[in-house]
């Protein structure tokens, strides 16, 4: 996109009415006659209002850094800022506009917005920026000049000074909200600097793509869900204000894959709306709202479920800016039909996973997702191989998840440096000693490894992925292969071939979960809220179950893990240097019986 095609766009838009971020004309009676018309809307008006009430309540942020970041006081004002927004353009109460007067003042008087870690810079700007946009005609022009030029020194500014390195040309969800930032506050101030808003859009333009190529193709995410949720809901935020602004998004909402990406986040998300948290995710349950735009956008199809609990994740304490734009995003109820999600899903992006699901709709059907990738890419764990299982209402094998960065960074860590002998890896969460997965000799994976999902068949009974984890296992096995099946879509197989180890050497095959075990020879017995797993496992060796205990912190900079443990066992490689093995998990719910399938021999893996 040239300069001149932007300044185009800028000077067409220049006098603008506002409000003009993210929204357009119309959209506010649109959303009234909504609340009026549907309950479900309704309902989230109702808390809209109970949350908008509770921040005039409130006392004002302070510019308090937890450890070097300012971002949940950034993040704090955001989500202050769209729920007054928000419940004013809705109520025209003038309780909201004086108390959102109050909140852009007093951040505007910080000392920076911490530009040193330019994230939280970029949130600030942005909730300035929709303070300022969204409230615009109901405040004096003495404060919109004092509030702009707080934007304008702490926001654009800074942006124009931080080194381009940092942020600009970055490929990861930096880039994501960053731009989203600077561009919304250079739309805001366009008409006293319209020069400056041609610079930040086509900075925005010429770098955001390589961001944008980790959709690419089947709208999946590197990082995994948690890091999906954020620098996606900050590209539908750009994309919306470019349009709603200037009147294109210039070409960004057609980004190969990114069409596609509802569709990813409900794939990861198990029956229990637990995700399958691989990379630096969290282990909670969460709902993510952007896919209700893609819904709108693209008719991306939106499961049932989702919908239904949508009143359950209102009811929480969550101020996130997400629940007030949703409102805007949620398509009506008469475009709700039938949910056509595939049970069987793969990303074949930079980061491959695949899931396979019994069923839709039942918080019981059987669900897990397995790994591929590289522990070295942006936010990665050593967790190639490894998956999470869902089955009658439970998860059984779990992921502990991201460890908390205040905590090891204020040990003096360096959690960003993915070499092989980096402190990160020694962190217990995110290397393979604390993933479903295989450890060699107690060895880490090779960080610099690249794994590679070499089949993913779908199949009405019997669907499977195979992974070929070698790359993360160099030096310590010739070849290694993960291939997990879902006989009938009933019970999960993990499959396991390990060719080229030295004589001697020992396997470990590993399971966490919060689950008692019952140890019973071959067979361990998970059991957990009224539920039970079966494990069985066969090879050509004798196997040893064992339980590990690792609730308790390995060192001091990880975190306890309350509950958790690990259901392992080990084997010994003979003189071929090869070994092979299976672990079939089945649900309590699947009745005993004869099956032809795991009575079959051993298959050996090409």
């Amino acid at each position: 996109m040239t300069p001149d095609v932007v300044r185009a766009a800028v000077e067409k838009a220049l006098g603008k009415v506002h409000p003009r971020l993210m929204r357009k004309p119309g959209d506010t009676d649109a959303l009234k006659a909504r609340i009026a018309a549907e309950p479900l809307v309704a309902k989230g008006f109702a808390r809209l209002m109970e949350q908008a009430d509770s921040v005039k309540e409130m006392p004002l942020l302070e510019p308090v850094l937890t450890g070097r970041r300012l971002l949940s006081v950034s993040r704090e004002c955001l989500s202050r800022m769209v729920t007054l927004g928000q419940a004013w353009r809705l109520t025209g109460d003038p309780q909201f506009v004086d108390r959102a007067v109050a909140e852009m003042r007093n951040v505007c008087r910080f000392p920076d917005w911490n530009p040193r870690h330019f994230l939280d810079t970029a949130e600030m700007s942005l909730a300035v920026s929709i303070g300022l946009d969204w409230f615009h005609e109901a405040i004096s022009p003495d404060i919109r000049q004092e509030v702009a030029r707080g934007l304008t020194d702490k926001g654009l500014d800074a942006g124009e000074r931080d080194p381009p390195g940092r942020w600009v040309t970055a490929t990861n969800n930096w880039s994501q909200v960053c731009h989203c930032g600077m561009v919304a506050a250079a739309l805001t101030l366009m008409e006293s600097d319209p020069d400056r808003a041609v610079r930040v859009i086509q900075r925005m333009l010429v770098n955001i793509p390589g961001a944008m190529k980790v959709y690419n193709p089947d709208g999946g995410y590197p990082e995994g869900p948690m890091y999906w949720d954020y620098g996606t809901m900050f590209t539908i935020m750009l994309v919306d204000t470019l349009e709603s602004v200037l009147g294109t998004d210039f070409g960004l909402s057609a980004s190969p894959g990114f069409d596609q990406t509802g569709l990813y986040i409900q794939e990861v998300t198990g029956p229990l709306r637990l995700p399958f948290n691989y990379s630096d995710c969290s282990s909670n349950r969460y709902a993510s709202s952007a896919m209700y735009w893609f819904a709108t956008r693209f008719g991306t199809p939106v499961d049932p479920d989702w919908r239904a609990a949508l009143a359950e994740t209102w009811s929480d304490s969550n101020r996130s800016p997400r629940f007030s734009l949703e409102l805007l995003w949620l398509p009506p109820e008469s475009r709700s039909g039938t949910c056509r999600l595939p049970l069987d899903w793969q990303d074949r992006g930079a980061t491959p996973i695949a899931v396979h699901r019994s069923r839709w709709g039942d918080s019981r059907a059987l669900f897990v997702g397995v790994k591929a990738g590289s522990p070295a890419h942006s936010h990665g764990q050593m967790d190639c191989g490894s998956f999470v299982l869902d089955a009658d209402g439970v998860r059984w094998a779990l992921d502990l998840g991201s460890e908390d960065y205040h905590r090891v960074e204020s040990r003096g860590l360096d959690l960003w440096s993915s070499g092989q002998g980096s402190d990160r890896w020694r962190i217990f969460r995110l290397n393979n000693h604390s993933h479903n997965t295989l450890t060699i000799d107690g060895a880490l994976q090779v960080a610099s490894g690249a794994c590679p999902i070499t089949q993913f068949e779908v199949d009405s009974d019997t669907p499977y992925t195979r992974v070929e984890l070698s790359p993360v296992y160099r030096g310590q096995a010739g070849r290694v292969v993960r291939t997990v099946i879902l006989p009938g879509r009933e019970s999960v197989v993990i499959r396991d071939f390990l060719g080229g180890l030295r004589p001697g050497s020992q396997v470990r095959w590993g399971l966490m979960t919060r689950a008692d075990v019952v140890l019973n020879g071959a067979c361990p017995r998970l059991e957990q809220a009224g539920e039970s797993l079966r494990m069985e496992a066969r090879g050509t060796m004798i196997f040893n179950w064992r339980v590990i205990d690792v609730s308790a912190p390995v060192a001091d900079f990880d975190s306890p893990n309350p509950g958790m443990r690990m259901v392992c066992f080990d084997v010994s490689a003979p003189a071929s240097g090869e070994v092979s093995f299976e672990v079939r998990l089945m649900p309590g719910s699947v009745p005993r019986r004869a099956d032809p399938w795991w009575n079959a021999k051993l298959e050996s893996v090409e």
